[in-house]
């Protein structure tokens, strides 16, 4: 049986744990929400969904689950210059989900920003191995620089390291062409603010 736990029940925990559910990709579910009648909610969703899994929302559950996802905490909106300035308010709900997973022998997909910062922070306060402790920044990160490059028709391993967002650096050198000064100046500047164009239109994204 697998079992998945969702710390932080919002837009993206929500769709997460619903994801994996109507998928079929796991059989047990723990999730949880600091907002209990927002997370009483979620989950008469998904039951209203006929899903076959058993839920908690006991999030001293989720050492016992295969993977959890930490989304929890406060999302960046327009006042929000950069992710980084999201540590004073999400370090101590951080501190708070990190208590069940003291320990943990699952993986742990950190989504919550600043992400590279609270990566870091669970792999040190859990004991964690950092193996384990995946940042979901790089997925997203490497996503839209591909879409970048491919608007200018270039195609190759999109890969983006380092820093999630303002500072991410991503990799030209594995390019199959030679990519021109303008051209990286130009990708480098629209990676920067495709979070913003989200924002501006959702009010929030990771």
């Amino acid at each position: 049986m697998t079992c998945l736990s969702v710390l932080g029940a919002g837009k993206i925990g929500g769709e997460v744990a619903y994801l994996a559910s109507v998928l079929g990709i796991i059989d047990k579910l723990v999730i949880y929400d600091v907002n209990t009648p927002f997370l009483r909610a979620q989950v008469l969703d998904l039951m209203h969904a006929g899903l076959d899994i058993e839920i908690s929302t006991d999030p001293w559950k989720a050492k016992e689950s295969d993977i959890c996802v930490f989304a929890a905490g406060f999302p960046r909106d327009p006042s929000v210059k950069t992710r980084a300035d999201l540590l004073r308010i999400n370090l101590p709900v951080a501190e708070k989900c990190s208590r069940p997973l003291h320990d943990y022998d699952g993986v742990l997909i950190t989504v919550t920003n600043p992400m590279d910062v609270n990566n870091y922070f669970f792999a040190e306060e859990t004991g964690i191995d950092p193996r384990r402790c995946i940042g979901f920044g790089g997925q997203l990160d490497s996503a839209r620089y591909a879409i970048a490059l491919e608007k200018r028709g270039i195609r190759g391993q999109a890969w983006v390291i380092g820093d999630h967002g303002e500072h991410q650096v991503p990799v030209f050198s594995t390019l199959p062409e030679a990519d021109p000064s303008t051209t990286r100046d130009e990708v480098l500047a629209e990676l920067r603010n495709d979070s913003m164009k989200v924002i501006q239109g959702t009010e929030r994204t990771v």
